[in-house]
């Protein structure tokens, strides 16, 4: 897993111009294209593949699909799988964005 200076607390991090910045430079981003340019810039293969699988964990949680089918589709763990549960059943915005998803 990806980390984070110790220096700076991550609340702090959240909450800073910096993160400001980058959800103003995804909400910039025009198309499919200019995303993919992008996220291959300022990510590494492995960070968007870690993030491409908890975006199919959360839609396949939500479509009721069983823990042990999301282990053996995606090949990740039960501690992944209930970190991306957690998420859904906390963050109304994220879960409601999931579910207009798997609805399109």
């Amino acid at each position: 897993m990806t980390k984070i200076s110790r220096k700076t607390p991550i609340i702090t991090l959240i909450k800073s111009d910096l993160v400001d910045k980058l959800w103003s430079t995804l909400v910039s981003l025009k198309n499919v294209e200019e995303m993919e340019d992008f996220a291959e810039g300022l990510f590494t293969y492995t960070e968007i593949g870690m993030l491409a699988k908890r975006l199919e964990i959360a839609k396949m949680l939500l479509s009721g699909h069983a823990y042990f089918e999301i282990q053996d589709r995606l090949k990740v763990t039960n501690r992944t799988i209930t970190s991306v549960q957690r998420r859904l059943l906390r963050n109304d915005g994220f879960r409601q964005i999931i579910e207009k998803l798997i609805n399109e």
